[in-house]
C-alpha cells in the first residue's frame, strides 16, 4: 500500500521573483501528486508551526540579501520549524548573481530541525545582473 504524501512550499518574496519560483515549484509538485494528496503553497508569514507536522515534504525559499538569508527566514527556522523530525525538505533561493552562503546556512539549519534535505546543489538558473559578465556560467539554464 502506498502512503499518501502531503507537501508544502513556503516562501518569502520581496519583489515577486521568489513568489514566481515558489508557484512554479508548487505547480510541478501538485501535478505529480496522486488523488488524496495535496501540495500547499504558503507565504512565510502565514506558515504556522502547528500545521507543519502534517507535511511529509517542506520546501523553504526566499531571496538572498547581502549573500545570506533574510532575518525572518532565520527566525522562522529557529522558532517555527518544529515537529518536522523525520520529514523531507528542500531549500531554494533567488538572487542576482551569487547566492552567497544562503544554502550553506539554510540547509544545515533545516537539518538541525530534523529534516532530511533532498535535491540541492545540482540546479541553477540564468542570471540578469548589471555587474555580471556575459556569458555567465548559468546562462542557458531555466529562468
Amino acid at each position: 500500500m502506498l502512503m499518501k504524501m502531503n507537501s508544502a512550499v513556503i516562501y518569502h518574496s520581496v519583489t515577486g521573483n521568489t513568489k514566481m519560483i515558489a508557484e512554479a515549484i508548487h505547480k510541478g509538485m501538485s501535478s505529480s501528486h496522486q488523488p488524496g494528496e495535496k501540495c500547499d503553497i504558503l507565504k512565510l508569514e502565514n506558515a504556522r508551526t502547528a500545521d507543519l507536522s502534517k507535511y511529509d515534504l517542506i520546501g523553504l525559499g526566499s531571496p538572498v540579501y547581502r549573500q545570506r538569508e533574510l532575518a525572518n527566514v532565520t527566525s522562522f527556522i529557529e522558532n517555527n520549524l518544529k515537529g518536522v523530525e523525520g520529514k523531507h525538505g528542500f531549500a531554494f533561493c533567488t538572487h542576482g548573481a551569487f547566492p552567497g552562503k544562503y544554502l550553506a546556512r539554510v540547509v544545515p539549519a533545516m537539518t538541525q530541525r530534523g529534516l532530511t534535505i533532498i535535491g540541492w546543489n545540482d540546479w541553477f538558473a540564468s542570471t540578469c545582473h548589471p555587474a555580471v559578465p556575459k556569458p555567465y556560467y548559468t546562462d542557458g539554464h531555466p529562468d
